[in-house]
């Protein structure tokens, strides 16, 4: 039987004007990491990026590097989670171990991505943190110039606000044909980590912002899932989920509380300029929403203060995880004025009908040829790229 070989090179970094520079070959694409600060020659970081991408093709994981002890140690319980979850194989990992283990820096940093949940912890964690980490491709790659800098003009303005230093950094992993072939949804958390272990020597903990999508009938959470974060440390950098008790709404509630994050609060993303974020997507108008019952609206100077109930009734039908999301901001003690508003979308929306074993059986086997049609179409790429 053909064994099929994710090949990646050795990393080098070098220096450049404001930074470093990490470059590496993975199956015969170019990969790079760029940063205000300098950079490890991490395999970790290509492990963890890749590792999930193998598992998918089957394919045995090649590095021409060492790998810390403890992060090979970790690989194992990584591997079972995405067998059992994920439906992936297991993928062995070929590299050599480093015989000591890395000093861990002191510093300390959050990731700061795009959505509520980095701003939820900026809020709550300002005081432990020394730094933000932004990665320029990751979750909006093919931004163009212009939006990219003024989004980064708007995060260096609240990194000063709240007192950290800023960590900008830019890779094209997202570029890769390897790396795209694979859901984002199963590849980002391992993206983060990958960023992560790229910063080894200068940061030694880590916080990834956890999504609480579960809580409105999710399947793992958007963005970070515990195992998948935190099964990528070393015994360099630390990662963390930043987990809390708190729900989604209660979350919308601590950044009314936190003045930083409202004068940059931007939940859709898509547009840069204040105020121009507002009315695109269903999380968008339901963030707005949400603040909105819990009394932090007025502060928002980003966020339009006149056109919500119209922008709930504009909604298109909403999905059931959506309709889940709205009914707690419906059930929420302080829904007052929008709750008419909010009943009359649900009401457009009726509730989904309980599955039966028989649709259950019927969904899982849609969602084995959906991915078989999209193994084969890939088949010929992989092909190509491992070998």
């Amino acid at each position: 039987m053909l064994v099929k070989t994710l090949r990646i090179g050795a990393p080098r970094v070098t220096q450049e004007a404001g930074g470093s520079r990490l470059d590496v070959e993975v199956c015969g694409e170019p990969l790079f990491v760029r940063a205000n600060v300098p950079l490890a020659e991490s395999s970790e970081a290509l492990v963890a990026a890749f590792y999930l991408v193998a598992q998918h093709y089957n394919a045995v994981l090649r590095i021409e590097g060492e790998l810390d002890p403890i992060f090979l140690q970790n690989v194992p319980a990584v591997a079972a989670f995405a067998e059992r979850h994920l439906r992936l194989p297991g993928c062995p990992v070929q590299a050599r171990s480093k015989s000591d283990r890395t000093k861990q820096a002191g510093a300390s940093a959050a990731f700061l991505t795009e959505g509520l949940e980095s701003l939820y912890t900026l809020a709550r964690r300002t005081a432990e943190l020394d730094a933000l980490i932004h990665v320029a491709g990751l979750d909006k790659p093919g931004r163009d110039s212009a939006a990219a800098e003024r989004h980064l003009q708007n995060l260096r303005r609240l990194t000063e606000a709240s007192g950290q230093f800023l960590i900008e950094m830019e890779t094209n992993l997202r570029d890769l044909r390897l790396f795209r072939s694979v859901d984002w949804e199963i590849t980002r958390s391992a993206a983060l980590a990958a960023m992560a272990q790229c910063l080894a020597g200068q940061v030694g903990h880590i916080l990834v912002p956890l999504s609480d999508v579960g809580t409105f009938g999710g399947s793992l959470p958007w963005g970070a899932h515990p195992l998948l974060i935190e099964g990528w440390s070393s015994s360099a950098v630390e990662i963390v989920c930043d987990t809390s008790p708190a729900n989604w709404i209660d979350k919308i509630a601590a950044l009314g509380n936190y003045p930083p994050a409202l004068d940059y609060l931007q939940v859709c993303g898509r547009g840069e300029e204040p105020g121009s974020t507002f009315g695109e997507r269903e999380i968008c108008v339901r963030a707005v929403a949400a603040l909105h019952i819990v009394g932090g609206l007025s502060a928002g100077r980003t966020l339009p203060q006149d056109t919500l109930f119209e922008s709930i009734r504009a909604l298109p039908p909403l999905t059931p995880q959506q309709r889940r999301a709205w009914q707690a901001l419906l059930d929420h003690p302080r829904s007052g004025d929008l709750a008419a508003v909010i009943k009359n979308k649900l009401e457009e929306t009726p509730l989904a009908p309980a599955l039966t074993s028989a649709s259950m059986v019927s969904a899982a086997s849609a969602i084995s040829a959906s991915r078989l049609t999209w193994q084969i179409r890939n088949f010929r790429l992989v092909g190509q790229m491992l070998r």
